[in-house]
């Protein structure tokens, strides 16, 4: 299949499956070869007005609200795809239980959960000598050290939950320099510390032209240049 006619063709189906109510179009979706459509995802973030936790606006009269654990199912039975990537906002709860929950769905549906988008705002971190819960803005290329590390470790905790989805990838977002030059090094380091961890768990974290210091792609070549490794 021709470029151009793939995407026309997968275009056309996710847009008309995305404004039915009930994706009722399994007996209009063409046949495809399976090889080919093991190279298809579709994420959540395309059904984000499905989740009451990301919707936008009242809900409309023909939608219906959706749960995490039903979306593998679905999306196999009424798109065809079997590759399933999911957002954090989308976690009903962030336990490795309901992680695994989340696996077993995507099994018994015959498909696979392969990547987490982390868009978190802010971290929560371990509680501190007091019992309070330490949060803060998430960011990764921040130059204070103590802010920069619970970000990190924030990052790890998500990858953790992608090990037990099933992904084999995370994807998140640099943050900023506080408003100055884009730090390198210190964005470097934190990537750093996450593909270490990543490489112990079978996770891959992965960056994003997404804004902030991540915005320019010579500034992700240049972070994962740094970074040098297979897992980043």
């Amino acid at each position: 299949m021709k470029r151009r006619d793939f995407i026309r063709n997968t275009s056309f189906a996710l847009a008309a499956a995305a404004t039915s109510p009930r994706l009722g179009l399994a007996a209009d979706r063409p046949v495809r070869s399976p090889e080919k459509m093991k190279r298809v995802a579709c994420t959540t973030v395309c059904f984000k007005d499905w989740f009451p936790q990301s919707r936008v606006g009242p809900k409309a009269g023909s939608q219906r609200d959706i749960t995490l654990l039903e979306i593998p199912d679905l999306f196999a039975e009424r798109l065809g795809v079997h590759n399933v990537e999911v957002w954090d906002k989308h976690f009903a709860e962030t336990s490795l239980k309901y992680c695994d929950k989340l696996r077993t769905a995507a099994e018994r549906a015959g498909s696979k959960i392969i990547k987490i988008q982390l868009d978190a705002q802010n971290y929560d971190c371990d509680q501190d000598a007091s019992g309070a819960v330490l949060t803060g803005a998430l960011n990764l290329s921040h130059r204070d050290k103590v802010e920069r590390q619970r970000s990190v470790d924030f990052v790890k905790r998500w990858m953790d939950r992608a090990a037990a989805c099933g992904a084999t990838s995370l994807r998140a977002n640099t943050g900023r320099s506080g408003g100055r030059e884009f730090d390198l090094d210190v964005t470097i380091d934190s990537f750093r510390q996450l593909a270490e961890h990543g490489q112990a768990i079978d996770v891959k974290i992965l960056i994003e032209n997404h804004g902030a210091n991540s915005g320019k792609p010579e500034k992700l070549v240049a972070l994962a240049k740094g970074v040098d490794s297979p897992f980043c």
